[in-house]
């Protein structure tokens, strides 16, 4: 059993504040290296960037409702008042805290003896479990979220809300970066590996699997946290999405200097919400969005490439002489099975020198050519169509690189 222990101190000049925060790690292995268990657990913390400190404001438009709790408010606000280019002013916040997180993983990993004992290969499983949260998560509240806390009676401070007396809608909200949001994510990550040893060749098959069990995000304090797995991470420019189930899964195959390998590249679904914007009408009433449940479907990506090593075996001196003859350079074995060089010098023709040590791989990314799958975003504010930030438009890809050692 081993049990370790860490403490870190900083301390930030910019606003006078210090974190000391800790770290406790556990590796336990009851009976012997064929079991393992392990675990940690440690506190964590972000300082606020420069810019969510001193930034100059910055201005743009977005859409607000003025909410039924404005109903009697003296500053002339009629609920329901759609204003479509809200002006809002987002500023920085130089009393900002850093941000305090917590984590805990824990974990076996299993690796049975009597599989290689028999002759049968090895195998290696394992899996780890982790909880992470955020508290204090610094954000930039959005429009709507100032105006209903206006008209609640518990804005932020450094928040601001003017109403237009002529339309009773809000022109104009002011904001500030706050220490607002909590995050809470929770899931398991799997491995498994199995390598089987033949006299063609070795054999490896690599499985690497992410589970996401939650993510709870609840941007203010002010607002009630909602799971958000199998949704899209950003509903406004369709982003990335919070993936329940992810993985890499991997067959190698290697004999001699040959090395093939196939990878399969799976990538779950989740689900975006869609609203399409109706236009004014001739009263200048803004009607509400039609809205509609778009999937976006999991993916299988394949990939695949060949390769050869070049390994040039050394000439072997027949009546060596002590301290005539040249550096005993041999071939020998690395641990998947490949011819590997040892580091002295000996003379070999000029082509071989040049191409010694050097391996050429022909590959291709996306065998099938599958397209990424479709995503709009919320108003189709996604140019792409498709998830940009986790997939790329390129399609099938076919490569040749050559690698030398020197």
């Amino acid at each position: 059993m081993e049990v370790t222990g860490a403490f870190r101190f900083e301390e930030f000049l910019n606003n006078s504040t210090n974190v000391l925060v800790p770290k406790v790690g556990l590796r336990w292995q009851p009976f012997d290296e064929q079991l393992t268990i392990r675990s940690t657990w440690g506190e964590g913390f972000r300082e606020p960037s420069l810019i969510e400190l001193y930034a100059s404001p910055t201005t743009g438009l977005l859409p607000t409702t003025v909410p039924q709790s404005a109903l009697g408010d003296p500053s002339g606000a009629i609920p329901g008042a759609n204003e479509p280019e809200t002006t809002i002013v987002a500023s920085s916040n130089p009393n900002l805290q850093p941000e305090d997180s917590r984590a805990w993983t824990g974990g076996v990993v299993y690796t049975p003896k009597y599989l290689s004992e028999h002759g049968w290969g090895s195998l290696t499983l394992s899996l780890d479990l982790w909880d992470i949260e955020r508290r204090g998560v610094v954000n930039s509240p959005s429009a709507q979220e100032v105006v209903n806390r206006h008209f609640g009676g518990v804005p932020l401070p450094g928040e601001e809300v003017q109403i237009d007396p002529a339309q009773g809608s809000v022109n104009f909200v002011r904001t500030a970066f706050q220490n607002a949001g909590r995050e809470n994510g929770r899931g398991a990550d799997l491995g498994a590996q199995y390598q089987m040893q033949t006299q063609v060749g070795t054999f490896t098959l690599l499985g690497q699997w992410a589970y996401l069990d939650q993510f709870v995000f609840q941007p203010t304090t002010a607002t009630k946290g909602r799971n958000v797995v199998n949704q899209v991470s950003d509903p406004g420019t369709g982003g990335d999405g919070w993936y329940r189930w992810r993985g890499v899964t991997r067959l190698d195959w290697t004999w001699h200097n040959f090395d093939v390998n196939l990878t399969w590249n799976y990538i779950g679904g989740y689900r975006e919400i869609i609203k399409t914007p109706t236009p004014f009408n001739s009263v200048d009433v803004f009607f509400p969005n039609s809205v509609h449940e778009h999937f976006v479907h999991p993916t299988n990506f394949i990939d695949g490439q060949v390769s050869y090593s070049l390994i040039f075996t050394p000439p072997v001196e027949q009546a060596p002489v002590a301290g005539y003859s040249k550096g005993g350079k041999e071939v020998v074995q690395s641990k998947d099975g490949k011819a590997v060089e040892s580091t002295a010098a000996y003379s070999m023709p000029c082509w071989q020198t040049i191409l010694n040590n050097s391996t050429i791989t022909l590959g291709c990314n996306d065998i099938f050519g599958q397209d990424p799958p479709k995503q709009f975003g919320s108003f189709f504010a996604n140019s792409n169509n498709y998830p940009g930030f986790e997939y790329s438009n390129i399609g099938r890809f076919v490569y040749i690189q050559l690698k030398k050692k020197f």
